[in-house]
């Protein structure tokens, strides 16, 4: 049997970093939604017992690693979300092999089954398990509890990636408690805080979208990744047009739900 799936991307609608935790990691309030920006996973049975992918650091080896048992499978990734960006392409691959594996092996798990172990991976494979736009605190009890937010975009997205990169340990290690945590979440990004000043070419791709129409534009996750949303084809289209001619890794997309 073989199974063809689309792991979306995902973008952060909203983040705010509520408290840092005695553990050093912070509990965050973010609102995510997926968009039409693809990886693409291949899975095929296999007789013997192994798992066929080539990078066993990979999030995609380790998804199948926990729920491999007598089965095995060669399982092929096609990337076209970028690497670092925030945009969760790594997570959602994790997610589809979970849910693809699911079926292709009958494992008859639900959803709630596969959220606990997609919280092993990581909080942003649970949420690709469930998509849609969600809102969740993540950090404690509340971490993969997920509060439906019906659709919050009606229109066009523009993604652009500039080669930048954050990393987590750099993102967190700039949060100022005193400073986070203070507005509602929905289009604000506690990250931009700090995040801005330092990389000002973050900050002229957001204003580049605004320029040219978007209603909001925000920075996402902990970037380096910006994306703006768009109530007219035209505009989003002018903003995708002249951000392409600068930077290779722009998109137009829609919400994915």
């Amino acid at each position: 049997m073989k199974l063809k799936l689309k792991a979306p991307a995902k973008i952060n609608l909203g983040l705010s970093i509520l408290v840092k935790l005695p553990n050093g990691y912070h509990r965050v309030k973010t609102i995510y939604t997926q968009i039409s920006l693809f990886d693409l996973i291949e899975m095929e049975d296999i007789k013997e017992r192994k798992i066929d992918f080539p990078d066993k650091s990979n999030l995609v080896y380790k998804a199948a690693e926990l729920l491999i048992k007598d089965q095995g499978v060669k399982i092929k990734l096609t990337k076209n979300i970028p690497m670092g960006s925030g945009l969760g392409g790594g997570s959602s691959d994790a997610a589809a092999v979970l849910k693809g594996l699911n079926k292709l092996w009958q494992l008859n798990l639900n959803q709630k089954e596969l959220i606990d172990l997609g919280k092993k991976l990581g909080s942003d494979v649970a949420y690709q398990i469930v998509g849609g736009t969600k809102m969740e605190v993540q950090g404690g009890s509340e971490a993969g509890k997920f509060i439906d937010l019906g659709k919050v975009i009606d229109g066009f997205v523009v993604v652009c990636v500039p080669k930048i990169f954050i990393s987590s340990k750099e993102a967190y290690s700039q949060v100022e408690d005193d400073k986070s945590g203070k507005q509602e979440v929905l289009w604000h990004n506690d990250f931009e805080i700090w995040t801005l000043p330092k990389y000002p070419e973050i900050k002229t791709i957001k204003e580049t979208m605004l320029k040219n129409g978007a209603e909001k534009s925000l920075m996402n996750g902990k970037g380096s990744a910006v994306f703006g949303v768009y109530n007219e084809k035209k505009s989003a289209e002018k903003a995708y047009k002249q951000l392409k001619n600068i930077y290779q890794k722009t998109w137009m997309v829609e919400a994915y739900n």
